[in-house]
């Protein structure tokens, strides 16, 4: 039997092919966790909200408070110039006192500089803080009182939905009443949804199938519902409304012209106190959609179509 540096050639290739082996299982649990993490991330938005906002208490914010310049470091190099006491080498040789007297006076002149660098900064600090603390008590003045005109003001500084990549392509709001308004929100097309779907064999090995039409539709609308119940949770955080009417928009085929058309393939009445009962944790949005007024045509083998926004309620 042949021998490579005293082993079996066997051995090293049983080695070698285990080693590959294991490689590839890493490899594969690599590429399966990293399709469900993502699956997992889109179907799952409705899990998370930004910070509940309370409007009375936030126009009771205190005022920053201006910095008081404090020449600290200044002061404690003055007091060890003049207490300066030379050494037994300095009184025998005064050109080193004197040396040494000038690198404390020097010391002076240096901290009153780190002083006023380190005030500067607060300054500015204490600036931007203003500036906030000013606009936040201008906003919450504003909605306390009624004024709806910084309502989309409110959404775009305080929510999260310019932070989520995969949330939307667009959100538009129109306000007819201080107690609720229309939110208009263009969702991606099912090109966000993978078309291969990757699991792990008993024996470890990756398995890449292609996605069939009726699992694609299942999960873009578990996608789909789960963005309107983030999108919803967010504008009930951020605003004192009691109503929000949500219509999700895409793009859909006509096959009379040939061409996409921008139509309505949901449209949801939101009642702030009946989202209240709601164990988001739970959940699965598509039939969770169902607890409120809505208009939906959905189904596994085509998908959505369009649908009539829903009426007003009296």
């Amino acid at each position: 039997m042949r021998k490579s540096f005293g082993i079996p050639i066997s051995l090293v290739v049983r080695s070698i092919r285990e080693q590959e082996k294991r490689q590839q299982r890493e490899e594969a649990f690599e590429s399966v966790n990293k399709y469900e993490d993502y699956i997992k991330k889109i179907t799952s938005l409705h899990k998370e909200c930004c910070k509940i906002l309370d409007w009375s208490i936030l126009a009771r914010t205190e005022k920053p408070i201006k910095p008081i310049y404090v020449n600290v470091n200044a002061k404690l190099a003055l007091k060890r110039f003049k207490e300066f006491k030379p050494n037994f080498l300095e009184k025998i040789f005064p050109l080193l006192e004197k040396r040494k007297k000038k690198i404390l006076y020097n010391k002076i002149y240096e901290k009153r500089i780190k002083d006023k660098e380190i005030y500067k900064k607060k300054y500015l600090e204490f600036e931007s803080k203003y500036k906030e603390w000013k606009e936040l008590i201008e906003i919450a003045n504003n909605v306390i009182i009624g004024n709806k005109k910084v309502y989309k003001k409110i959404i775009d500084k305080f929510t999260s939905f310019s932070k989520i990549d995969f949330l939307c392509e667009s959100l538009e709001i129109k306000i007819d009443d201080i107690d609720y308004f229309d939110v208009y929100v263009k969702v991606y097309d099912e090109q966000i949804i993978p078309k291969k779907i990757y699991k792990l064999t008993q024996t470890g090995r990756l398995s890449i199938k292609e996605i069939s039409v009726s699992k694609l539709n299942e999960l873009y609308n578990e996608y789909v519902c789960s963005c309107i119940f983030r999108i919803v949770r967010e504008i009930f955080a951020v605003l004192p409304i009691k109503i929000v009417y949500l219509h999700i928009l895409k793009d859909i085929l006509n096959t009379i012209i040939g061409k996409l058309e921008e139509k309505v393939i949901i449209s949801v009445v939101f009642e702030r106190e009946k989202l209240k009962d709601i164990n988001f944790d739970l959940i699965y949005p598509p039939d969770s959609i169902k607890n409120f007024i809505s208009n939906v045509n959905y189904k596994m083998k085509y998908g959505f179509k369009e649908v009539e926004k829903v009426k007003r309620i009296n």
